[in-house]
């Protein structure tokens, strides 16, 4: 048995830069795997020069939403959150869309649409979180998260 992703869904990726290549590449340089650790030999507060959310919605062709629009929103440890950064991707019904079909040794056509996020430069006064969201057709999605850590040793690369 073959179980596909839920549509609409998504994923966000969160990272140091984001480059557009020839091709309709897009290079995502300095993946964060959840945590983005600041050693606390640094005074706070402290400005990164940028941080990237590449943001990455799948739907079922048969299905598209009306509306779909990204925020990025900054949880801190007091319970507070604000809104960081939001967009609207353009109404889906109007995007020319090559003939959906699906992949090669798929049986269900998905449609994925992607758009990037760069906050520059990022405030960090405290450690908090930042989340992702996708609101789809006014439901809420989860799309991702990097929590900001203030650490006294950076692990050893490896």
């Amino acid at each position: 048995m073959t179980v596909y992703p839920a549509t609409p869904g998504g994923y966000a990726i969160f990272c140091d830069d984001i480059r557009e290549e020839l091709g309709g590449k897009i290079s995502l340089m300095g993946i964060y795997t959840g945590e983005l650790l600041l050693q606390n030999i640094v005074p706070l507060p402290v400005n990164l020069p940028q941080i990237c959310c590449q943001v990455n919605i799948l739907m079922d062709p048969e299905e598209l939403p009306e509306t779909i629009s990204i925020q990025l929103k900054k949880f801190a440890p007091d319970g507070s959150e604000s809104v960081v950064n939001e967009f609207d991707l353009p109404p889906i019904r109007q995007i020319a869309w090559p003939e959906r079909k699906p992949s090669y040794g798929q049986s269900k056509p998905l449609v994925f649409v992607n758009g990037a996020m760069k906050i520059a430069p990022l405030l960090i006064e405290s450690e908090y979180t930042l989340r992702c969201f996708a609101t789809i057709d006014g439901n809420e999605h989860h799309l991702g998260n990097l929590t900001i850590r203030i650490v006294d040793q950076l692990p050893n690369g490896g």
